[in-house]
């Protein structure tokens, strides 16, 4: 099974959570590609139609998301619609806000919780209603930065992506 296998030659820990249909899957011909675990991980995501996550507990987990509905007690300090963000202010951090959740009616794909000494703030990041987490301008700024790496040449210019 490539996932045991993938487990097995990157040290990481498999989560119990995931499907045993996803846990058994195999492919008649797969071959490796020579590249590292995070990629081989993104590979084996599309190839089955799956996304791939790294629990709190540090264990990777595999499988369809069902993006739960989550309830924190907060304080809604900012709300960037057309950049897909908010910034919220907690009494403690909530184990439960994390990527693969419904919060505030929107899909999350990346949490940072920021912990100074008077305040804890968290910045969440929505996916698209396409699904896609990237906004347009950070779109067009990874096919230019690809077109560039892929020319050998960068554009000239200044960008600000806000």
């Amino acid at each position: 099974m490539i996932l045991q296998d993938l487990e097995r030659e990157t040290s990481e820990t498999l989560s119990p959570s995931i499907p045993i249909d996803i846990l058994n899957s195999t492919v008649p011909h797969y071959v490796r590609v020579a590249t590292d675990g995070v990629q081989q991980l993104d590979i084996l995501a599309e190839l089955f139609g799956l996304s791939w996550w790294i629990f709190a507990n540090g264990t990777l987990w595999l499988g369809r998301e069902t993006w739960p509905m989550v309830e924190v007690v907060h304080d809604l300090l900012a709300n960037n619609a057309a950049m897909n963000t908010a910034e919220i202010a907690t009494d403690q951090v909530s184990l439960d806000l994390v990527p693969g959740v419904t919060f505030l009616d929107r899909r999350i794909s990346f949490v940072e919780h920021r912990i100074e000494p008077d305040e804890l703030h968290t910045y969440v990041k929505f996916e698209h209603a396409d699904g896609s987490a990237m906004n347009t301008a950070q779109g067009a700024l990874v096919k230019l930065i690809e077109s560039a790496m892929a020319s050998g040449s960068v554009p000239l210019g200044t960008f600000t992506v806000m």
